[in-house]
Order: C-alpha cells, then sequence, then structure tokens
C-alpha cells in the first residue's frame, strides 16, 4: 500500500471505530482528548514566549524535514470527537506531509505528539529556568494523558497511525483502537 493508501484506510477504520465505541467510553475518550488539547496548548504557549514562530521561519523548520510518522492515533482521536476535518497529507514530497506554505497546517492542539514537545536548542536556549520548568511539566503531562489512553485501550498507539495501519490492520486483521478484539477496560 502507498502512504496515501494507508492513510485512508486508517483513517476510515479509525472513523468507523470511534463511531463503534460504547457512549461511555467515548465520553471518556473525549474528556481525555479535551486535556490532550489543553496540555499541547499549555507547550505551545512556552515556545511563544520566546518567539518561537521567528526562530521557526529563520531556520525554516529543519526538524519537520520528515514527519510522515507523526501523526498517532490518539492525536486523530483528538480530531474526530470534535468532529474537526482532519489535514489533508501530502506525501509527494520529500519535507513533512503535514506542512503548508505558512508552517504547520495544525493548530497546537492538535499537532503531534512528537512535533509539539520537541523545541531545538535554539528554542531551549531563550528560555530561562522558570519557563523551561512549566515547560517540561507540560510535557509530563502530555505524556501521562497518552498514556491513560493507552491505557484504555490497552494498546500502544505513539506510533504514527501509517506505522499502527500497516501492523495492525494490514499484516494482522486486527482494528486500531481493539474494539471487537477483547471487551475494552471502561474506567
Amino acid at each position: 500500500m502507498t502512504d496515501e493508501e494507508l492513510w485512508r484506510t486508517g483513517i476510515d477504520a479509525l472513523a468507523c471505530e470511534y463511531r463503534a465505541l460504547p457512549p461511555t467510553l467515548r465520553e471518556r475518550v473525549a474528556e481525555l482528548a479535551e486535556r490532550v488539547k489543553e496540555a499541547k496548548q499549555a507547550l505551545h504557549d512556552c515556545v511563544t514566549a520566546v518567539n518561537v514562530g521567528a526562530i521557526c521561519a529563520d531556520c525554516r523548520g529543519e526538524c519537520c524535514a520528515r514527519g510522515k510518522n507523526h501523526v498517532t492515533v490518539i492525536d486523530l482521536l483528538v480530531c474526530l470527537v470534535e468532529g474537526r476535518e482532519l489535514v489533508v497529507p501530502s506525501f509527494s514530497h520529500d519535507i513533512c506531509p503535514y506542512l503548508g506554505e505558512n508552517g504547520c497546517q495544525m493548530a497546537p492542539p492538535y499537532r503531534p505528539f512528537t512535533c509539539i514537545i520537541f523545541n531545538c536548542d535554539r528554542v531551549e536556549g531563550l528560555m530561562g529556568r522558570s519557563e523551561k520548568d512549566r515547560l517540561y511539566k507540560a510535557e509530563h503531562r502530555l505524556r501521562a494523558l497518552y498514556g491513560e489512553f493507552e491505557k484504555l485501550f490497552g494498546k500502544r498507539f505513539m506510533a504514527g497511525l501509517l506505522i499502527i495501519c500497516e501492523r495492525d490492520l494490514v499484516r494482522q486483521g486486527s482494528t486500531l483502537l481493539g474494539v471487537g478484539n477483547r471487551v475494552i477496560k471502561e474506567s
């Protein structure tokens, strides 16, 4: 399968599996999704204090050179909960397929985990001790929330959608969320 085919297959499967979740589990997913967005925004707020936009524009996003596997199932669930339209990636070039002319096509609360937690030395070098502490605390909260999603579904989600789709749907004939494979623990 091409990357485009894997993306579409994964998105379609995830949307279907999400809709099939029991209402109480969907409510829990919605609660966690809101907390993920808040944690991602908090991380972004930490770096905007040091004018990260200008720094990224100056280096032209070297850290974004390749990112096709950065979008995770959890990142997509956050969008699905809100009925938010997903970014359509362009896998036709070597740079990150989620980049547009003006940088990332995703607003900070919806950016992939890997992207929102990464800060180059140039950015962190401009941060004082208290800003770094705030940044690291926000990252710790975000990691814990992703862990809650993984615990909830009994699956690892930190690999990108394309990797999980290839592994679970294509090779194993399984599901992305585990719905149908076992009873999901509702907590």
